[in-house]
């Protein structure tokens, strides 16, 4: 099973498991209620503001989280990431200090300490936002600037390579690419632990990301035009190749091998130029 689904699985988990913080300021939708249908506007503005600033505080801190899980996967983008358990928690915490002091009555000092609790619980419960991973000090051989834009540039492609997977009929086919993009991610994540392995994986990230997402592209839109055999078949094993060469590349840059994998690149670019790529 490509590991993109367990990726999917984890952002699901992290969607639910925010999911008590819509339940926690209910009582507040249900006061409001109770005003409304008492004629009670002031407790229908409280209670229902309050509501409001929980609700959109929940929304912020379940989006938070599954940003979370994207920035541990990916964390070298290009910029920081948004600080949406920040906003989310003091959303929560505006929330309660306005349905302490406004709609249950309470000193605005006390409504205040309520506040800060629920900031802090919030935090306690779920964590604080990540911080943007930097390239670690050394001579690379590569600036930090340079090296973020090249992962960003390589992460965009596998998105667009994932997105063509999902487009092909070929439960086969499916998997081969799902192994592939898998296999990519691993690479990059290799570099992102040791920054010396760019300059060794570079060939691999123009040709075979530029190459695996031009050719899969072509195969979606002619595939539906014609069933030829042919056309399957160089596919196929266009996908072995890149498969193993993908395979390769990661065991070497494991190894911390000095050799690039020229001869296996050439050859993979020389079944480009056949399909007409490059």
């Amino acid at each position: 099973m490509p590991k993109s689904t367990g990726s999917r699985r984890r952002k699901v988990y992290a969607g639910v498991k925010g999911i008590l913080l819509f339940a926690l300021p209910l009582p507040l939708l249900f006061k409001a209620v109770g005003g409304l249908w008492g004629g009670n506007v002031e407790l229908v503005l409280a209670s229902g503001g309050a509501y409001a600033l929980c609700l959109a505080g929940a929304l912020l801190m379940r989006k938070g989280l599954v940003n979370e899980i994207e920035h541990a996967e990916r964390p070298f983008s290009r910029t920081a990431p948004v600080p949406l358990k920040t906003a989310g928690a003091s959303l929560m915490g505006i929330g309660t200090v306005v349905a302490s002091h406004l709609a249950a009555g309470q000193s605005l000092v006390i409504s205040l300490l309520f506040g800060i609790g629920a900031i802090a619980g919030t935090f306690m419960a779920y964590g604080f936002d990540p911080k943007k991973k930097d390239m670690a000090a050394g001579n690379h051989g590569v600036g930090r600037d340079q090296f973020s834009q090249t992962l960003s540039d390589a992460y965009a492609k596998i998105d667009r390579i994932n997105a063509t997977r999902l487009r092909i009929q070929s439960r086969e086919f499916q998997e081969r690419l799902g192994r592939i993009v898998d296999g990519s991610q691993r690479i990059l994540q290799a570099i992102e632990e040791d920054p010396r392995d760019l300059r060794r994986a570079r060939k691999f990230l123009h040709v075979y990301l530029d190459g695996i997402g031009k050719v899969s592209e072509q195969y979606v839109q002619t595939h539906p035009k014609t069933q030829a055999a042919e056309l399957e078949h160089n596919y196929r094993d266009l996908l072995v190749d890149m498969e193993n060469v993908c395979n390769e590349q990661h065991e070497r840059l494991m190894q911390n091998d000095v050799l690039d994998l020229d001869v296996q690149i050439e050859v993979l670019s020389t079944r480009l130029k056949r399909e007409g790529v490059t």
